[in-house]
C-alpha cells in the first residue's frame, strides 16, 4: 500500500509540469490580443464650427525638381574704404615758421656753431663779462619773437654784456643743451664764471627782457672788485 502512494505521487508532479509545459506553447503559438483603444470622445453639444474667414490657400503647382534646388548666394564684396574728411582750416592756427630764419647780429651777439665755441664764447667769456645765452630753434615761435627783444635789450650796454643765441636743432648743439640742464624751450640762461646764475622761461615781453637784461649787467658790476688806488 506504501508503494502505490509513492507511485500515485510521482504521476502527479510529472502531470502538473506537463500541463504547465502546453500552457506555455499555447500562448507562444497563439499571442494574446493586444486590447481595444479606447472609444474616441465625443465632441460637445452645440453648433458646428464655422471654418476660418479670408482667402483660401491653394497648394502651389508646376514646381519641378530644377525649380525646388536652392542655389548658393553669390558672395558679398567688402564695402569700399571710405576716405576721411579733410579737417577744416582754422583760422587760430598760426602759420609755420620758416625753417631757418635769418639769424640776429650786432656787435655784442654772438650764434654759436659747435661745442667748443660755446665752451669758449659763453663758459670761458662768462669770467670776464656776464654772458646771455638763449637757447632756440627755428619752429619756436616764442624763441622767434624773443630773439629781437633780447637783441634790443643788450645792444645798448655795449661791451659790458654778450647775447649768446644756441640752435637746439643741430645733434651736437642738443646735447650741450642737455648738458646744461635744458629740457625746453624757450629759455634764457646767464652765465657768470662758466656757471648758470639766473634764468628766464618762456615767453616774456619787452619791458620784462630789459629787465632781466640790466639785472645781469648790475650784478656783474657790483661783483667786480674796485681798482687799487696807486
Amino acid at each position: 500500500m506504501q508503494c502505490e502512494f509513492k507511485f500515485n505521487a510521482k504521476l502527479c508532479f510529472c502531470t502538473l509540469i506537463l500541463v504547465v509545459l502546453l500552457q506555455n506553447l499555447v500562448q507562444v503559438v497563439n499571442p494574446a490580443s493586444p486590447p481595444p483603444p479606447p472609444p474616441a470622445p465625443k465632441p460637445p453639444p452645440g453648433p458646428a464650427p464655422k471654418p476660418p474667414s479670408g482667402p483660401v490657400l491653394k497648394p502651389l503647382t508646376g514646381l519641378n525638381k530644377q525649380s525646388a534646388v536652392l542655389k548658393p548666394l553669390p558672395l558679398m564684396e567688402p564695402p569700399p574704404k571710405l576716405k576721411p574728411p579733410p579737417a577744416p582750416k582754422s583760422p587760430l592756427v598760426p602759420k609755420p615758421h620758416p625753417v631757418d630764419p635769418k639769424p640776429i647780429e650786432g656787435p655784442n651777439i654772438v650764434n654759436i656753431q659747435n661745442k667748443k665755441q660755446f665752451d669758449d664764447r659763453v663758459l670761458g667769456a662768462s669770467g670776464k663779462k656776464p654772458v646771455i645765452t638763449q637757447f632756440h630753434a627755428p619752429w619756436c615761435a616764442p624763441c622767434n619773437s624773443l630773439g629781437p627783444n633780447l637783441a634790443k635789450a643788450v645792444n645798448p650796454h655795449d661791451d659790458k654784456i654778450t647775447l649768446a643765441r644756441v640752435n637746439i636743432v643741430p645733434k651736437e648743439l642738443h646735447n650741450v643743451a642737455v648738458s646744461q640742464g635744458v629740457f625746453s624751450i624757450p629759455i634764457v640762461a646767464s652765465y657768470k664764471d662758466g656757471k648758470i646764475v639766473d634764468k628766464m622761461i618762456g615767453a616774456h615781453d619787452e619791458k620784462e627782457v630789459k629787465a632781466f637784461v640790466n639785472k645781469q649787467v648790475d650784478k656783474f658790476v657790483e661783483r667786480k672788485p674796485a681798482p687799487k688806488p696807486k
